[in-house]
């Protein structure tokens, strides 16, 4: 029995040795990984309590993968909205991990709506999950810094045996004593834990990664192979489908409106799209109670385009920059379908203005009231005014950081009610103005200017056009379609 007691002290002395000097070194920093040229995980949190601190709400919260933070545009949604929106995705995460990060999250922002996206709802399980997975949830899991809500989702996201690495630099990456001397040496004298990253712009999770679609030879391959995705063998497992009913919970409980969206992918890159939407469906209906669900893979208008989708024949596709901005203004429309008279806007309030009005696809969706209420960036040149059959809500000159420092925006937008049938023919918009470019003579001049389908809606048609800083509009002489 003495032995037994002897041995048993024995074990926990050397246990709370070397716990005690894996704190130690993990408080150090000794064994932290290189610094990451991308950190958008940590920007993120960042981001997040950064935006707490200066009491900027965050309205509308986006969940998911990379599909979520490449597929959606926040600025646009934001814009379109009235309202904040924040895309807290990582990669490769699962619903599992979609639950506590937004039980996280709640703890700097109260949401109007969630919205999450349906590429994590799949067959993946956070027990046994595979090399590059566990890789990106252990990423996931130490960008987020509350210690009892990580305690408490450990169970759900980790194996026994991979709860040490989740928890410690040291665990994780002890073989750096014989792979990468150099990395300890550097932690060693930097003599305290890797900094996590300044955010001092608006970053709103958006991770920009494809800015260019399918190429022709890539749609060619598409005829000499399989498709990439078989829908029919997505199905969903048993922890993702509890999360989903954890997030329906959580998000009632709260108050929140939930939404689930489905991101697209090339029509030919999914075989048996309706047979995955049928696994989905099921539970967004037995899980979720019927959360409002938009479907972009069943819609012709996105998976035929080619320009929306990342250049790749590897099974997870993604959509590219336009894509991002044509999915956030389907999903922003559905959004004011659904709640417009249960949700608060923001567009009349000066912070949200100050905060928004350079971000690209503002002005598309929100214009001065009136010239002394305009910000420095934007020159309405008028408001509601008839010009033959068009009714045009606004024009104005605008720049923001899409048209960058040495072009600006002149753009109309056109009530489609009110301004007869020719406007649905999709031709152009002609606009003759009398102008002058720097100190040359005034000269008359006709533009075309072309609709604008990804701010444009079925009220509402943008019309817009990139124009030299030094063109001075002086006069509009005549608009027609």
């Amino acid at each position: 029995m003495k032995d037994t007691v002897k041995f048993l002290l024995r074990g926990l002395v050397v246990f709370s040795v070397v716990f005690s000097g894996i704190l130690f070194s993990d408080s150090k920093g000794w064994f932290d990984a290189p610094v990451d040229p991308n950190p958008h995980i940590l920007k993120r949190w960042t981001s997040i309590k950064n935006m707490h601190e200066k009491n900027q709400e965050i309205d509308v919260l986006v969940l998911g993968n990379s599909h979520a933070y490449t597929g959606i545009n926040p600025k646009h949604l934001s814009a379109q909205l009235g309202m904040t929106s924040f895309v807290l995705a990582n990669n490769s995460s699962i619903w599992t991990d979609s639950y506590w990060t937004l039980r996280e999250a709640l703890l700097w922002c109260d949401p109007q709506v969630v919205i999450i996206e349906s590429y994590g709802l799949n067959k993946e399980a956070c027990y046994g999950a595979k090399p590059p997975h566990l890789v990106n949830q252990i990423r996931a899991f130490e960008g987020r810094e509350d210690f009892k809500t990580k305690l408490a989702s450990t169970p759900s996201l980790f194996t026994v045996e991979d709860m040490g690495k989740a928890w410690s630099q040291t665990i994780r990456n002890h073989h750096y004593l014989w792979e990468n001397r150099e990395q300890i040496e550097a932690n060693m004298k930097r003599g305290t834990p890797m900094p996590r990253p300044e955010v001092n712009d608006l970053y709103l999770g958006r991770f920009v990664r494809f800015t260019s679609g399918l190429t022709a030879e890539s749609l060619a391959a598409y005829d000499s192979i399989a498709s990439p995705v078989q829908g029919a063998l997505e199905v969903i497992s048993p922890s993702n489908r509890q999360a989903a009913g954890w997030i329906a919970d959580l998000c009632e409980e709260r108050g929140i409106k939930l939404m689930v969206v489905t991101l697209p992918m090339y029509e030919k890159h999914v075989a048996d799209a309706d047979i995955w939407a049928g696994y989905i469906e099921d539970v967004v209906q037995e899980e979720m109670g019927g959360a409002p669900w938009l479907n972009l893979q069943l819609d012709t208008n996105y998976t035929q385009n080619p320009d929306f989708f990342e250049n790749t024949l590897e099974a997870n596709q993604h959509m590219t920059r336009k894509g991002s901005k044509n999915a956030s203004n389907s999903i922003s429309q559905v959004i004011l379908r659904e709640w417009s008279d249960e949700l608060k806007f923001r567009r009349e309030e000066s912070d949200w203005i100050e905060l928004f009005h350079e971000a690209e696809g503002f002005y598309a969706y929100n214009c001065p009231a009136s010239d002394a209420e305009s910000p420095s960036n934007i020159h309405v040149m008028g408001r509601n005014f008839d010009v033959g059959q068009l009714n045009v809500l606004d024009a104005s000159i605008y720049a923001d950081e899409e048209s960058g420092e040495k072009a600006k925006f002149l753009q109309f937008r056109i009530n489609v009610a009110s301004s007869g049938k020719r406007i649905l023919s999709g031709a152009p918009l002609r606009a003759q103005f009398r102008f002058r470019i720097g100190d040359e003579a005034e000269q008359s001049g006709v533009l075309n200017i072309s609709k604008v389908h990804h701010l444009s809606t079925d009220s509402v048609y943008v019309f817009r056009q990139l124009i030299l800083q030094e063109l001075l509009l002086l006069q509009l002489d005549a608009l027609e379609i």
